[in-house]
């Protein structure tokens, strides 16, 4: 059976885990191309601890592990999640999510949700407590098609799709190509 932990420095166990949430990420951005050069990613994983060390309340870090006790638990997935704010609106950022055992990962990510909404209402009581501006909406940031998310994921009320891509300015050709 699948389990979500989420990650908190004020539990002993996410530091045992924290190596696991780690080497999954920068992995994970390894693998589908951040093109991100050595000083790039150790400023990437420094952010990480940070944000996890230091404000705890706006990180959504959670490992999804399989096995019935502490000691016999295997990491088969992570989700990289932190508040981010655009023009003045919170929202979450989902930076990533993966699982490696997609069907039995289906429940496990609702209750993701389940628990991204609690930790929001959470925080959103305290905006509402300085009369700031509530959080209303995540972003995921996915190498899936949106239309896969929302055949897995139906429950879920999808609002918005939008396509990012990464475009290399380095190829002299292209360039050279246009100015002719």
């Amino acid at each position: 059976m699948l389990k979500l932990k989420r990650l908190l420095p004020s539990d002993n166990l996410s530091w045992v885990f924290w190596p696991d949430f780690e080497k999954r990420v920068v992995g994970f951005l390894d693998q589908y191309g951040s093109n991100m050069d050595a000083g790039q990613r150790q400023m990437f994983v420094t952010d990480l601890r940070q944000r996890f060390a230091a404000t705890p309340q706006l990180s959504g870090y959670w490992l999804i592990l399989n096995g019935k006790d502490a000691l016999d638990q295997q990491t088969v997935g992570h989700i990289c999640s932190w508040i981010d704010v655009r023009y003045g609106k919170p929202y979450v950022m989902i930076f990533q999510v993966e699982i490696d055992v997609r069907w039995e990962g289906r429940e496990t990510l609702l209750m993701a949700v389940e628990e991204t909404r609690e930790w929001i209402s959470d925080l959103n009581r305290q905006l509402a407590a300085k009369n700031e501006r509530l959080i209303d909406s995540m972003e995921l940031y996915t190498i899936k098609a949106g239309r896969a998310w929302k055949r897995w994921l139906p429950e879920l009320e999808w609002v918005k799709e939008m396509t990012v891509m990464r475009i290399s300015l380095s190829n002299q050709t292209s360039a050279n190509h246009l100015v002719q």
